[in-house]
């Protein structure tokens, strides 16, 4: 049972009313028992409290009384000699009973009151149970601060304090309890952040300190729960996902090394991987395996350790719950604040990191697996199972091409479910497909461009050796699932899954847009790769560009393309220096990215022959784009002229004969449709020729006889 059902009961009229009634019953024990020591400071002092008290001048009989030393006994006696305070006494005795009777019967039906609950789970005392109640009073009835000031016999003490709490819940009140554990530093009130830590006034003792209770608890108490965020700490909650059966089998094993470790403080739960998603599902399936909830800790850059030490602490007892750290950013140094925090918790704790962290807590390390895609296909059919239908293959299809962490496919399920919701149909493949999409824009979309497709088969001019080598790329990333894990083929690849391919030919043969023929083919995005953005001066950080691209393409699915490939996958050098030496790393860091890479990853170079011969051999596809001879050129001028544009009697052949690539036939095309807009409305081999003139300046060609004929050679139609 935890605060969340009790809220619900809210609704519920019958607990909304007992509620109440406890709290208000809880209020009015307080002022019986201010009332009965109000009784007895009369009878001590000789007068009434506040009377004659005064800042500057201390008085004989104020001095006499401050000299006699406490008597509990004699209070004691007053309690039951006199006839007001021990009528007070039953009442208190009385409503005692009232309020144990109506705890207990919420207690039994699994609905207990905020405050007994707390008392519950933080195992506090009859005691310390009753300083919170003093110390919320106020927040509740701002009449019990004259009261306090009343009964402490001094105008300035307008709070509960210590000296306050003792006289009313211990001594001749309540003989048997013993009060001053409760306000040792390491009492739960203070250790778990119950009561605000603020100093005394100055020039008094602790012992008169106020008693405020924290923020959190001040709404707790009143059911209702306000703690994701605390004091510079983000809990930000994690669902519990049904695993697959190799990873739940993980965190079996773990909470079985747990329990055998039950007697030592809480060990740390050490998670090794890369995968930050699967980590998360891991840590899930054990707390939830340990009947707890989990909560990701994000700490802001400026917070301290020992600001919300007792309150993730207090946190963690409240919630039930595992804290989940994540140090495994490659890109950082594990973060010190966490691991000192980590270090002094006493909460439980399971930490990701890319490698193991030394801790003085005891520990348990785990290694993290992989997210296999037949576990993914087990986690789509739990998600889906309800909803869908016939999305069986599609599934097959999905995992192989979004590797896509357990909670990312619980948030992805939920958005096709939704998108299908809004046409009123049950789920299908091209839902979950779209999902998977969208899903990976955000992953990609500040590292990379990306590039909607607007070609297809039919507007590319190639030989009919590319156009099958390209059909073959479309190919096997559509039967992956079948070869992989049908055929097994991918029980003896490690790495190497992906598809790699080459486009290499000079500039303006159809490199990019045989890139968006393909993946508007597989349905997939298209993203190019912005080398300005990638390669850094600095060394290392290259390496940390490439990581984050690669990464998020893993998850998104989609195609890269990285265009002017022989920038970045250059030759390696002999070592003279530093920075030769930091160059090669570079670039083996990259071979060893592109061959462990999962998806379909597109190179295009006008330079094949810098390439590095390594990088040449883990290539899947090498794709040459030849300069066009001219029945290629010939074709690509009847493609680039649309047939809705007025043209007056074009001669192809003659504009064959021009030797140029398709990229500057279509800005010829162009570049000639604006002149004849701006002439006559119909484009003829003038405007045709005059653009193709310019496009000779632009690339700096002299125009010869043979290309140009009887058309005039100069710029000017």
């Amino acid at each position: 049972m935890n605060l969340n059902t009790s809220i619900a009961y809210w609704a519920d009229l019958s607990w909304r009313k007992a509620f109440a009634e406890q709290q208000a019953d809880e209020l009015l024990r307080l002022r019986l028992l201010l009332q009965r020591r109000i009784g007895w400071l009369r009878f001590r002092l000789g007068r009434e409290p506040l009377e004659g008290r005064g800042d500057v001048v201390i008085t004989d009989g104020q001095v006499r009384t401050a000299l006699q030393p406490p008597n509990p006994a004699a209070e004691y006696e007053f309690y039951l000699s006199d006839s007001e305070s021990s009528g007070l006494g039953t009442a208190v005795a009385n409503m005692e009973a009232q309020l144990g009777e109506r705890s207990a019967v919420m207690a039994a039906a699994d609905t207990p009151f905020p405050i007994d609950r707390l008392a519950g789970v933080l195992n506090l005392d009859d005691f310390a149970r009753d300083v919170l109640m003093l110390a919320l009073a106020p927040e509740l009835d701002p009449e019990f601060e004259r009261m306090y000031a009343y009964a402490q016999d001094d105008a300035t003490r307008r709070y509960a304090t210590p000296v306050l709490a003792t006289a009313l819940f211990s001594g001749a009140a309540y003989p048997r309890r013993r009060p001053a554990p409760a306000f040792h530093p390491d009492a739960p009130l203070f250790r778990l952040a119950l009561l605000r830590p603020e100093p005394a006034p100055e020039g008094v003792g602790a012992a008169v300190r106020p008693l405020r209770v924290e923020h959190r608890l001040l709404w707790y108490l009143q059911a209702v729960d306000v703690s994701d965020a605390i004091n510079g700490v983000l809990l930000e909650p994690l669902r519990f996902v049904p695993t697959a059966e190799g990873l739940q089998r993980k965190a079996d094993s773990v909470i079985v090394a747990l329990r055998r470790l039950a007697g030592l403080r809480a060990p740390v739960v050490n998670l090794i991987g890369q995968n930050s998603g699967q980590a998360s599902t891991l840590a899930t399936a054990i707390a939830a395996g340990m009947g707890m909830t989990t909560h990701r800790v994000v700490l802001e850059p400026s917070v301290g350790a020992a600001t919300v030490l007792a309150r993730l602490d207090r946190e963690s007892i409240l919630r039930n719950s595992l804290y989940l750290f994540d140090l495994s950013d490659p890109d950082k140094d594990p973060d010190v604040t966490a691991v000192r925090l980590i270090e002094d918790l006493r909460a439980p704790v399971a930490l990701l990191s890319r490698h193991p962290v030394h801790l003085e807590r005891p520990g348990i390390t785990v290694a993290v697996p992989p997210l296999q895609p037949a576990s993914q296909r087990t986690l789509w059919q739990q998600e889906l199972r309800e909803f869908a239908t016939g999305i069986g293959d599609m599934l097959d299809r999905i995992v192989h091409h979004f590797a896509l962490e357990p909670d990312a496919i619980v948030r992805v399920a939920a958005s096709a479910r939704g998108a299908a919701r809004l046409r009123g149909e049950p789920v299908n493949g091209n839902d979950v497909w779209k999902a998977c999409r969208q899903y990976g824009r955000r992953k990609l979309g500040g590292l990379a461009e990306r590039i909607e497709p607007y070609f297809g088969w039919d507007d590319i001019v190639v030989s009919g050796d590319v156009r099958r080598q390209l059909e073959e790329i479309v190919q096997q990333v559509r039967h992956r699932a079948l070869v992989y894990e049908q055929w097994r083929f991918g029980d003896k690849l490690v790495r190497g899954r992906g598809i790699t391919a080459l486009f290499a030919g000079p500039s303006g043969t159809g490199k990019t847009m045989a890139a968006e023929i393909l993946s508007g083919e597989l349905d997939l995005d298209l993203y190019r790769i912005d080398l300005a953005g990638v390669v850094n001066k600095y060394i290392g950080e290259t390496e940390k560009n490439l990581r984050r691209v690669f990464d998020a393409a893993e998850k998104s699915g989609a195609v890269l393309f990285f265009d002017e490939a022989d920038a970045l996958f250059g030759k390696r050098s002999e070592v003279r220096d530093s920075h030769d030496r930091y160059a090669n790393i570079e670039i083996d860091y990259l071979l060893q990215r592109m061959e462990a890479y999962t998806g379909l990853a597109i190179l295009a170079t006008n330079r094949k022959s810098v390439l590095d011969r390594a990088f040449l051999r883990r290539l899947r596809f090498l794709v040459d784009f030849p300069f066009p001879a001219a029945d290629s050129r010939l074709r690509i001028w009847q493609k680039v002229l649309p047939p809705s544009a007025p043209i007056e009697s074009a001669d192809f052949g003659a504009l064959a004969r021009l030797e140029l690539a398709g990229a500057n036939i279509q800005s010829i095309a162009l570049n000639a449709a604006f002149l004849a807009a701006a002439d006559g409305k119909v484009i003829t081999m003038g405007h045709l020729m005059h653009a193709a003139a310019r496009e000779y300046t632009k690339l700096d060609k002299t125009p010869t006889e043979a290309e140009f004929g009887r058309f005039p050679r100069s710029v000017q139609p």
